[in-house]
């Protein structure tokens, strides 16, 4: 059973993950480069996705779970607007179709946000392009596996150990499942881990995310 304070930090966590204010202030810079820039399709566009994404966590306010639905349409609309705040560096690839009834399975809110999250953040101190993020699912009885890859550009490469850096970057979000489990009794489960050629060469990275489905 999980104490008062516990519940404390978890809802305090959960209403700072719901939208990050370091985000929102890049998405306003960039909107106001745009407009500048006298690129002003570039701009509505930006400016109609920040729009729903604003929606999207008002709406969810104090939720602490979402359809699966609800959660790829939030995530699309969070990588188009990266994908246009870095000017195409990047491309990413959804490799499941979810049918229409798993649209309604509910899953815990916030924990696949915050994971492209820092995916995406980990790259802004990379000048690689054509960049790919590959997510696949697979809807089981009573969890949804995930599969993330990256591509090289989304680790840190100015850094000597790009594994051990790799877990730093990521500690937010796998203290924030660590915290769910604990305060929410759920059985959320994450692996990360670098991937390598034949020579050794990092070449990128992948999280295998476990979630369970909540009803």
């Amino acid at each position: 059973m999980a104490s008062q304070q516990e519940m404390k930090k978890w809802n305090a966590l959960a209403l700072k993950t719901q939208m990050n204010p370091h985000f929102v202030f890049n998405a306003l810079n960039a909107i106001q480069y745009f407009i500048l820039s006298d690129d002003k399709k570039s701009a509505i566009k930006y400016l109609s996705l920040f729009s729903k994404l604003l929606r999207y966590h008002l709406k969810y306010d104090e939720a602490e779970t979402v359809n699966l639905g609800e959660e790829l349409r939030m995530l699309e609309w969070y990588l188009q607007l990266q994908k246009l705040r870095y000017q195409g560096a990047f491309n990413y690839q959804w490799l499941t179709e979810i049918k229409a009834k798993e649209t309604q399975l509910k899953i815990p809110r916030t924990v696949l946000s915050a994971l492209f999250e820092g995916a995406i953040e980990g790259r802004v101190f990379n000048k690689v392009d054509n960049d790919l993020l590959n997510l696949s699912m697979t809807i089981k009885e009573k969890a949804i596996e995930i599969l993330l890859f990256y591509s090289k550009g989304f680790l840190q490469e100015d850094r000597t150990n790009l594994l051990v850096d790799y877990r730093e970057d990521i500690m937010p979000w796998q203290e924030q499942i660590q915290l769910l489990n604990h305060v929410k009794s759920y059985d959320i489960k994450a692996y990360s881990s670098i991937i390598k050629d034949s020579e050794g060469r990092i070449i990128g990275g992948k999280t295998f995310l476990v979630l369970p489905i909540l009803a």
